[in-house]
């Protein structure tokens, strides 16, 4: 059977994507509609 872990994360300030370089920010864009692109699949 696998362990679960439980983390605490605990924010300090706000997250900005505009703080991460441009690479960075296309690869955060395209993660999150491949994401969103899985769970509208997986509803229908």
């Amino acid at each position: 059977m696998k362990k679960q872990k439980n983390l605490e994360i605990v924010a300090i300030g706000s997250p900005s994507v505009l703080a991460l370089s441009e690479s960075e920010q296309k690869h955060f864009y395209f993660t999150l509609l491949n994401r969103i692109l899985e769970l509208y699949k997986e509803k229908n």
